[in-house]
């Protein structure tokens, strides 16, 4: 291999920012490839916590981990983290809809709120389990729970079979 292959194999470091003190308060923003920004801390439990900040702009990731930092200063540990399915869909349509075709974006308008009236719009995500999944599944299947205010009685959502 060249020299000249060895740097373009070499990746460009992602961009990253460091607020607190390590084993205290530390909170560190950073980029993920084709994600988006996230914020990255330990919670008063000492669980991991990373979750995408929602948005594109570095100054305002600073500011944020600057502020969480400081709140955990103040208070001698992490803030509460609730993240709930109305929030993470908020997070998906602005991060991840975009960038789907236009009839893959149509589908998941129709579709994101369906899983909030399934499941409720404050449900925490870590709470699902394999029966809420295949609930809503056959709940969709049977024209119980279909686009618009109510089920469409007799319209059966298409079944797909695996192999």
């Amino acid at each position: 291999m060249t020299e000249r292959q060895k740097q373009k194999k070499r990746k460009k470091p992602a961009w990253s920012y460091i607020a607190g003190e390590k084993g205290r308060n530390r909170v560190r923003v950073f980029e993920r490839a084709g994600r988006g920004l996230w914020i990255d801390y330990r919670d008063e439990q000492g669980k991991r916590v990373r979750q995408p900040l929602g948005y594109e702009d570095r100054e305002r990731a600073k500011l944020k981990a600057d502020e969480v930092a400081a709140t955990f200063r103040r208070h001698g540990s992490a803030p509460p983290t609730t993240l709930t399915l109305s929030r993470l869909f908020e997070m998906y349509e602005s991060e991840v809809v975009p960038r789907k075709s236009e009839s893959a974006q149509s589908h998941n308008r129709r579709t994101l709120p369906l899983f909030l009236r399934a499941f409720g719009s404050h449900r925490r995500p870590d709470t699902l389990n394999r029966r809420d999944w295949d609930s809503y599944i056959e709940r969709r299947r049977s024209g119980e729970l279909a686009p618009g205010e109510t089920g469409c009685k007799g319209t059966r959502a298409r079944s797909r079979s695996h192999h």
